[in-house]
């Protein structure tokens, strides 16, 4: 099995302020969309993984971070594409716990869950801490760079979701 994790913010979509923003401010990125439905057409189990500390921290509710999931489901649906699962850190920060970035205990739960070897999971961050966690946890390490400069540190570096994906279809002759 093939698995590439996305961050949501910065990779997916515009980054989001929730709840302030919410449902309403989600924006996908410039060919975001499409290129992850390219992923699953590929053959590859899409993921999210993302950090929802407002959640621990009482600024929104689940329902505010399911209606806007449902919109990118929904959306990355009628693409013929799809997200096999999210997986998140609802904890506030003071919590303490080994999921919230930059540690790799979310990472390495997801790789347990699928039965994979750290090595065979591609991660595309937009965001440091993102790539952090990633590479705690040994998996593959790709960055996504915009042009307000915010870039992950040790990863190879690209400046769109679309661009991951022709370099990583193009490696697997697809």
């Amino acid at each position: 099995m093939k698995l590439i994790v996305l961050e949501r913010d910065g990779v997916l979509c515009s980054p989001v302020e929730e709840p302030t923003g919410g449902v309403a401010a989600w924006q996908a990125l410039p060919g975001a969309l499409e290129a992850a439905a390219r992923l699953h057409h590929a053959g590859y189990r899409v993921a999210l993984a993302l950090e929802l500390s407002g959640l621990g921290r009482g600024l929104f509710d689940m329902g505010s971070v399911q209606a806007m999931h449902a919109q990118i489901l929904g959306r990355l649906a009628a693409l013929g594409g799809r997200i096999d699962a999210i997986f998140f850190c609802p904890h506030a920060p003071e919590d303490d716990c080994d999921c919230a970035f930059p540690s790799g205990g979310l990472f390495r739960d997801l790789v347990e869950r699928y039965a994979l070897e750290p090595e065979d999971v591609n991660v595309v961050s937009s965001t440091e801490r993102h790539a952090q966690a990633a590479a705690a946890a040994g998996l593959r390490v790709h960055g996504v760079w915009h042009a307000d400069g915010a870039a992950p540190i040790d990863a190879t570096r690209f400046d769109s979701l679309e661009a991951v994906v022709n370099h990583l279809l193009a490696a697997t002759g697809r």
